[in-house]
């Protein structure tokens, strides 16, 4: 399957859920200790909303973190902002069961949640334990919480197996709640579906139809980690990543080109996903002013990768640019030409364009297909090497002198460097790497 094809059926996929607009809200920092203690324990209740819906062990670890963080962001705020009313509102219901829930242990609510079993029979000491509400017994909740909210409309909460399934306001469906599975953009990946611990899918209903949709995810690996996820009716999706208390990642999502931003313990912007052409392209920006532009091709899971873990595949160029300058310094490109692969090198050195470029052949190292490495000087080439193998031993047709040869020499390390530095890894070195050292011995 085709990229655009691919992207259609992504997007066809995403656009049968609803979300709302997703304006992040600006990233500040907060240095004054009081109002660092305040923002943990608006993101203590935050978390504890979300471990309502599934999301175990994850505000404890956060807000502990965010004390003492260097550069605290308004995390509240901005989750607020990717969940829309799952959180900013914490709508009725997942008060309703919170509020339940603390207030089994003191009785002093004026408004009476109660808690009942499929039976009928009342439950009179519900327990909330790592995002779980379980019978003092140990055993799961299945049943009902029944309450009004502070608007006085009449509120059921249904429960299955420990987490929330479906509410009711005044009757009508309010939310679903489900399971989390995952959604790979790699052709034939398997969909994975997470068990509610991992966190949930709820639904806003507006009668039968889904209005909006979003995701709490968090894998207990990483424990300190949340992914909140939104999705409007475009199928363009939204997401926050959390860590260590901190906002570490944005992203927009179509198809198979996110659009992220991650940032590091300050605040500031390290790397930028986006797209070039058929490209997702990686922007890493670095301390001297300096960054480098990488571009292939990027599997990922919308759900549940984080996304200051993309790891690009195959990558096809990268370019490397100066403090601020607009035109890179050095480029490496790799392209195809019938089957062969070509590993061309640009690099500006005093006025000077100097360029590096080699033909691997598909198959053999033959005299109809030797391995073939050409140097140039502004454009103009001044030695070519075209080395085969004969008798198990490398040969180089061309007779190249030793001190060109040792400038390939030099040319391939430093690309073997960047293939292992820089995620370049596009050729098979070990046997081409063997041929160059061979014709130096």
């Amino acid at each position: 399957m085709d990229s655009i094809s691919l992207n259609n059926s992504l997007n066809a996929r995403i656009s049968q859920s609803f979300g709302s607009d997703g304006t992040s809200a600006k990233r500040t920092k907060n240095d004054n200790e009081q109002k660092m203690q305040s923002n943990s324990a608006k993101i203590s209740k935050t978390l504890a909303a979300l471990a309502v819906l599934g999301v175990a062990g994850v505000a404890g670890a956060l807000v502990f973190r965010n004390k003492n963080a260097k550069g605290v962001k308004d995390v509240v705020s901005e989750i607020n902002q990717a969940m829309g009313d799952v959180t900013q509102n914490l709508d009725d219901v997942t008060k309703t069961a919170l509020t339940s829930l603390d207030e089994a242990k003191n009785k002093s609510s004026k408004i009476v949640k109660r808690f009942f079993l499929n039976n009928g029979e009342e439950v009179k000491d519900a327990i909330l334990d790592k995002g779980v509400v379980k019978m003092s017994d140990g055993s799961l909740f299945e049943g009902f919480v029944d309450t009004v909210n502070q608007k006085g409309d009449k509120v059921l909460l249904t429960y299955k197996n420990g987490y929330p399934s479906e509410s009711f306001v005044n009757g009508e469906l309010f939310k679903k709640y489900s399971n989390i599975k995952s959604m790979p953009t790699e052709v034939g990946a398997k969909v994975v579906e997470y068990p509610r611990s991992f966190g949930a899918k709820v639904f806003k209903m507006q009668g039968d139809n889904i209005e909006k949709m979003y995701v709490n995810y968090t894998n207990p690996v990483y424990d300190d980690a949340l992914r909140v996820i939104k999705m409007d009716s475009d199928g363009t999706i939204s997401a926050t990543d959390v860590k260590e208390g901190m906002i570490v990642a944005k992203s927009k999502i179509d198809g198979l080109y996110p659009e992220v931003q991650i940032f590091n313990n300050n605040g500031e912007v390290v790397r930028t996903v986006g797209k070039e052409g058929n490209y997702t392209v990686f922007n890493d920006f670095f301390p001297d002013g300096s960054k480098t532009m990488r571009g292939g091709r990027l599997d990922f899971d919308i759900v549940s990768d984080y996304a200051d873990f993309y790891q690009m595949r195959n990558a096809n160029f990268i370019r490397y640019y100066n403090k601020g300058e607009t035109v890179p310094n050095r480029v490496i490109e790799i392209t195809k030409k019938g089957l062969d692969t070509v590993v061309n090198e640009v690099q500006n050195q005093n006025g000077i364009t100097k360029t590096f470029e080699m033909q691997i052949p598909a198959k053999g190292f033959s005299e109809k297909n030797p391995l073939c490495i050409t140097l140039k000087s502004n454009g103009q080439a001044y030695a070519q090497a075209k080395i085969v193998q004969k008798d198990g031993k490398y040969v180089d047709l061309s007779d190249t002198p030793k001190e060109i040869m040792r400038e390939i020499k030099s040319k391939m390390a430093d690309l073997r460097t960047e293939s292992r530095t820089k995620r370049l890894q596009f050729v098979k070195w070990s046997p081409v790497q063997e041929i160059i050292d061979s014709l130096l011995n």
